[in-house]
């Protein structure tokens, strides 16, 4: 995902706040992520906050381009007891 040095600030200030929403939030229960097509270095630091909220049950991520790296970040961190890689049509 290319982009321009302000386009990447900006989503990076964002993203920050959304990580900190997510692991600081004591009621988040479900939290649908569904194609949100991040590059693989944001995936990678959002499943790891999604790992440090103490209070979330279900994380809906189909739809998004998972590397190799991901996967392996998804099941050691998350441990998930279901995981659907159906590509969406």
């Amino acid at each position: 995902m290319g982009g321009s040095l302000a386009h990447i600030e900006t989503l990076e200030k964002h993203f920050n706040k959304f990580c900190t929403f997510i692991k600081e939030n004591q009621k988040l229960i479900h939290i649908n992520l569904s194609s949100v097509n991040l590059p693989e270095k944001y995936m990678i630091e959002l499943i790891c906050n999604l790992k440090r909220s103490q209070s979330l049950h279900c994380v809906h991520l189909c739809g998004n381009q998972f590397t190799e790296a991901c996967i392996d970040m998804l099941n050691l961190k998350l441990k998930p007891t279901f995981i659907n890689n159906m590509i969406m049509k």
